[in-house]
């Protein structure tokens, strides 16, 4: 199984990497630490499988929602991206974030948070069964809830 993972923290990148392993004999992952750098993945290449961070490290020259360099809910925007493009996957989100802040426009005040909860509606809405789930790392048992999921996909 390829599995293209999109993590910007290499510590835990490497830990879901080890669950990878450790659930999916033969697997090949491929990492990548932005966003930019899986879009050229996926366009070159065809996975089976994507693992997701939703907040992410972003390059200058990005879209309206950046703070700092960073984008909250950068991960859910490049799975919309994917599905415009009719490249969607199998999808497992893993982020270490409770909510998500929601902003309108440049530097704008905070419209709304996201939660785990609905950030996992919205890619059920997007994916529908390709969406796998997701998993709070490290909450307690988020390695068990990955491990699971990880074996429904190697099941299909």
């Amino acid at each position: 199984m390829k599995i293209i993972l999109v993590e910007d923290n290499p510590e835990k990148a490497s830990q879901i990497e080890a669950i990878v392993f450790a659930v999916i004999s033969g697997a090949k992952v491929e990492r990548c630490m932005s966003l930019a750098s899986a879009a050229e993945a996926i366009d070159a290449k065809i996975f089976d499988l994507l693992i997701l961070d939703i907040s992410m490290d972003i390059a200058l020259g990005g879209n309206g929602f950046i703070a700092d360099n960073h984008d909250m809910l950068g991960g859910l925007r490049f799975a919309k991206e994917l599905y415009l493009n009719e490249n969607e996957l199998t999808t497992i989100v893993v982020t270490a974030h409770e909510s998500f802040i929601e902003k309108k426009g440049p530097k704008a005040q905070i419209s709304s948070f996201m939660s785990v909860a609905r950030l996992s509606q919205e890619f059920e809405d997007l994916l529908g069964e390709l969406f796998i789930g997701a998993v709070r790392y490290q909450k307690d048992g988020w390695s068990t809830h990955l491990r699971s999921l990880l074996e429904k996909v190697g099941k299909s």
